[in-house]
């Protein structure tokens, strides 16, 4: 008896480690779906279903960026849209990275605070058609493809909280790189949370730069700070421009 009572003792225990284990066993980077759609001209796979671009967009920001502190090697655009039809109650981010100098960029760290929402089935997109008019720099040239992560070009690590876009060429080379104005899709997910400013990671073949990017924030009151912040932003921007 006494023996049946130490092993229904070590199973239990046994039972109970794994489970412990099972739960304390960090969480992987999810891939995300990474679907193609168009600009505007494919019902159900539009971009300007999702996003009202008829009012353009509630904030939007470029941000330059370079690796060893010298002149810069290129802006990353981020904008935020109030979504409509099926993304109806959610807010649409969005982002493109120009490439003006070298090194090659292989993807983009950036953070978010939550899994992105799913709208029709999509939890992250690339406008892979259309002429994209009021957002980013226009039609990119590559879309986000594998790297890194079993072949997904988008992936979600919620223990990081943290959104990646990676990009490769054939042989898994790196293709941002320049003499190209425009070197990626736009690429976007859904969020609930309203926008705030947060630092995102480009990456290139080893090291990494920061980038302001807008991301979800739980804070209601970040987008009043956040208009603030912006007027500011888009002012240097623009005497930036005129000079």
């Amino acid at each position: 008896m006494k023996a049946m009572s130490k092993f229904w003792t070590a199973l239990v225990v046994g039972v109970a480690m794994g489970v412990s284990l099972f739960w304390a066993t960090p969480a992987k980077a999810v891939p995300l779906t990474n679907t193609a759609i168009s600009w505007s001209g494919t019902p159900g796979l539009d971009f300007d279903e999702f996003a009202n671009v008829t009012t353009g967009p509630l904030a939007f920001l470029f941000s330059d960026y370079n690796f060893d502190g010298g002149p810069t090697e290129g802006v990353v655009f981020s904008a935020v849209y109030e979504g409509i039809g099926p993304a109806a109650g959610k807010f649409v981010y969005v982002y493109q990275i120009k490439v003006a100098a070298n090194p090659a960029i292989k993807g983009i760290s950036i953070p978010f605070i939550t899994f992105p929402a799913t709208v029709s089935g999509m939890t992250s997109f690339y406008i892979s058609s259309g002429q994209p008019v009021s957002v980013g720099f226009g039609q990119g040239t590559v879309s986000p493809t594998g790297f890194g992560l079993a072949g997904f070009g988008a992936v979600y690590d919620p223990d990081q909280k943290s959104l990646t876009f990676n990009y490769t060429g054939s042989g898994g080379a790196a293709t941002l790189r320049p003499p190209y104005p425009v070197v990626s899709m736009l690429v976007g997910v859904f969020s609930p949370l309203p926008p705030t400013i947060d630092k995102s990671n480009m990456l290139d073949t080893g090291d990494e730069a920061p980038a302001d990017v807008l991301v979800p924030s739980p804070e209601p009151s970040t987008m009043v700070l956040f208009g603030l912040g912006l007027m500011g932003i888009v002012g240097t921007v623009l005497r930036r421009r005129k000079s």
